[in-house]
């Protein structure tokens, strides 16, 4: 039997992460209206890469809303999953990476350290039942 630490480390390899973000493909109505439904979604265009705030919704349905550096989620940022899963935090790289919250949509929560997309360094994992694993995690792993 699988402890609940692995069996959200399973479900948050599932998630659908996409580093590269992309401006969006099909906007809707006149071609001014094109034009500033893109341009509300981008702090800055150069060269290709999106670099500073954005709010995107990947074809997926998950939401990003935060900051991105040459098209890479880097800084501050929110991910919702069509799930209801959601990880409001630091992103580095794309991954994970820092300070987060992340609440699964079963109720479950875990607020500490991230790194590569897993829980590691001092973080609390409160479930939904109420029980409670406080203090040292490694690869996603509660180690006391």
């Amino acid at each position: 039997m699988q402890n609940r630490a692995s069996t959200h480390k399973e479900i948050l390899k599932q998630c659908d992460r996409i580093p590269r973000l992309k401006p969006p493909l099909r906007t809707e109505g006149s071609p001014r209206q094109k034009k500033e439904k893109c341009m509300g979604f981008f702090k800055k265009l150069i060269a290709g890469a999106i670099n500073g705030h954005v709010t995107m919704k990947l074809d997926s349905g998950t939401i990003y809303e935060g900051e991105v550096v040459k098209s890479i989620m880097h800084g501050k940022g929110k991910m919702t999953w069509t799930n209801g899963n959601v990880y409001e935090g630091d992103f580095a790289d794309g991954n994970l990476c820092g300070k987060g919250k992340y609440t699964w949509a079963c109720g479950d929560v875990y607020e500490g350290d991230w790194a590569d997309n897993n829980r590691n360094g001092k973080g609390k994992m409160t479930y939904a039942d109420g029980s409670v694993e406080d203090g040292d995690w490694k690869d996603d792993e509660f180690v006391g």
